[in-house]
């Protein structure tokens, strides 16, 4: 576009002052305001302050609404209403006094409600940045839907406001564009967080071990989301796609979190419509190639998040049920950012390769209760569906993944994350509803010792990730899926009986350990979400002899990686650290495999040869450690 009057001339031409607004304004009008801290407070407290007889009946149109200014204009002779698409602590009582029209929405469907003009627009006021030589003025912190409010509206006025940063994206207006100019000095508004708490921090820790390097997050507002991004300063290459970017995102540029090989076009490691916080982030978004503002669901990025490899969408609820697909969201989230914004990026999630869907929440509300039901029975407002998408559910107790599971699955994997004084109420309500089958087996002591200072995670050949974890009730099917697998030849070598069927009776004592006396460890690989065991190491106490046997079992898939030797020495290393003196391993002759794993241990075995079997003593107090490499283990993930 080329503009052939100078842009000076043409800024002298349209200023005005503030007062002048209220001659523009008609009764009735439908005034859209740029969002958030891009609020035109200076232009708008004018409004709302004035006697003017234009300033009657007046419909203002905004999308995120951040700060006090109609709070505290309540006793404004002027009379509105607000269009809004979020209701919160800030027009509480404008809410009450029946001022605020809430228009339910999707954020898919909000840019097509002015495109067809189902939302009119007759006055467009937004802050923008001063112009530059060549008259162009920045949109600065949030774009959403402004470009298609600026199109419709049929008098667009710019509050200019040298605080307003001068952002990388789809942020330029020419001066051209706009009808008239009001200068204002007017503070942008802040949006702080409180510090984050204990819980908080647990659980950002145990989302950081679902999130790889390389991958793409989506995160927003709030102190959920700072803690989460505290512990993932230390991946590498991350890049962020959000709706809302928060001032989490200094930190994790700055710790080189987010440290982009290429900067140009499209290559902007953060992308967002909006970045809302203090004022250090809107000071650092100041000409940062790093950080992109981009239009609400802009065409060409919509196309591009469903192709994004590794995306990791993260979602706070408040609750969640035993099904893992409805929860209960907070009141701040019933807003067009909010939870449909979240789930927009869930759903690319799951269209994602090595993409994950992530919900997050406390174990407990502030009255105690737990935050994890087998259904919702309060507040069913708030209740919505995650459409299916939800992979894993993190607590600060733990990870479940859900993806792919039955509903007796998830509600055992889900109350394994429970407070473990709500995990008994839960499971015998599981029980009468018919979640789970009458003879389940549930021992909330166990779980309470689950040890996840034995998760650990090891690369094998062929660049084969494995995780080792303690095995759990919900991990049933998994390993019955394991055991079927093999032959009955196979069964007989590991369990010296070629059972047929492996009921689920038989299976609930398996999966149901101490951890003390019975202790199983685990293999788990994702396949594109998916978990499935492929490795299981177990020792148990056997009392008539004062010693611990231990045995193993491989996916055949997975033999000669060094599966079994790892799981071989970490048994033994356990032993050692759990003040266990004797280990002992029984395997028949014909079972060649295993006992070279056998023989090959660290600490050297006194092998009985007996007719049938062949004894393998391991006397763990007699024997030093020293011959275990030092680099044998990596450091357990937890």
């Amino acid at each position: 576009m080329v503009f052939f009057c100078k842009p000076d001339r043409i800024y002298r031409q349209k200023k005005i002052k503030v007062e002048k607004i209220c001659e523009l304004i008609k009764p009735g009008y439908r005034i859209f305001l740029s969002s958030g801290p891009v609020t035109p407070v200076y232009s708008l407290q004018h409004i709302l302050n004035s006697h003017h007889p234009n300033c009657s009946d007046l419909e203002f149109i905004q999308l995120a609404l951040l700060g006090n200014v109609y709070e505290q204009n309540r006793g404004s002779s002027t009379t509105f209403r607000i269009k809004t698409f979020t209701v919160g602590e800030n027009i509480k009582h404008a809410f009450e006094e029946g001022k605020v029209d809430l228009i339910p929405s999707t954020t898919v469907g909000l840019p097509h409600l002015f495109t067809t003009d189902v939302i009119g627009v007759d006055i467009a006021i937004v802050q923008v940045s001063p112009p530059d030589r060549r008259g162009y003025l920045n949109l600065g912190l949030v774009t959403d839907v402004t470009e298609l409010a600026l199109q419709k509206a049929s008098t667009v006025i710019a509050e200019v406001n040298p605080n307003v940063p001068i952002a990388c994206g789809k942020t330029r207006l020419h001066i051209s564009q706009v009808d008239y100019l009001v200068e204002s000095s007017w503070p942008l508004l802040e949006y702080q967080v409180k510090d984050y708490d204990r819980v908080m921090d647990t659980i950002g820790w145990n989302v950081k071990q679902l999130i790889n390097n390389n991958s793409t997050v989506s995160l927003s507002t709030g102190r959920m989301y700072h803690a989460i991004a505290e512990h993932l300063k230390e991946k590498e290459n991350l890049k962020v796609i959000s709706h809302v970017v928060s001032d989490w995102v200094i930190e994790l540029i700055e710790a080189g979190a987010i440290k982009p090989r290429k900067i140009g076009r499209w290559k902007s490691p953060v992308r967002a419509s909006s970045y809302i916080g203090s004022n250090r982030l809107y000071r650092y978004l100041h000409r940062n190639p790093y950080l992109k503002v981009e239009p609400l669901l802009y065409s060409r990025r919509q196309i591009e998040i469903q192709n994004i490899r590794q995306l990791c969408s993260v979602m706070n609820v408040k609750k969640i049920d035993a099904s893992g697909d409805s929860v209960a969201i907070y009141s701040a989230d019933l807003q067009v950012a909010g939870f449909d914004a979240k789930l927009n990026f869930a759903e690319a999630a799951t269209h994602s390769r090595e993409g994950k869907s992530i919900v997050v929440l406390p174990s407990l509300d502030q009255q105690g209760s737990s935050n994890i039901v087998i259904q919702h029975n309060r507040n069913k407002e708030h209740v919505r569906s995650t459409l299916g998408t939800t992979s894993y559910v993190v607590t600060e107790y733990g990870i479940a993944n859900i993806f792919g599971k039955s509903i007796r699955e998830r509600t055992l994997a889900l109350i394994e994350i429970a407070h473990p004084r709500h995990r008994r109420p839960l499971f015998e309500e599981a029980k009468k509803q018919g979640y789970l089958q009458p003879e389940q087996i549930n021992i909330p002591e166990n779980t309470i010792n689950y040890p996840h200072e034995l998760e650990t995670e090891q690369i094998f050949k062929n660049y084969l990730k494995v995780f080792f974890r303690p095995i759990k009730p919900s991990d049933e099917d998994m390993m019955r899926r394991l055991l079927y697998q093999f032959t009955e030849e196979a069964r007989y070598r590991r369990f010296f009986s070629p059972f047929r069927v492996i009921t689920h009776r038989k299976m609930q004592p398996y999966v149901n350990i101490d951890y003390h006396y019975t202790l199983s460890i685990v293999g788990v690989v994702q396949k594109r979400g998916m978990e499935k065991i492929i490795a299981e190491a177990r020792y148990a106490y056997d009392e008539d002899m004062d010693h611990y046997e231990m045995a193993f079992v491989v996916d055949q898939e997975y033999h000669g990686l060094g599966i079994a030797s790892f799981l071989r020495e970490y048994l033994i290393s356990t032993a050692l650290n759990r003040n266990i003196n004797k280990l002992a391993a029984f395997v028949l002759p014909e079972n060649q495999p295993m006992i070279a794993v056998l023989e090959k241990a660290s600490i050297r075995p006194v092998v009985h040869k007996r007719t049938g079997e062949w004894e393998f003593h391991f006397n763990l107090e007699e024997e030093l450690f020293d011959s275990l490499p030092e680099n044998m283990f990596k450091k357990p993930i937890f």
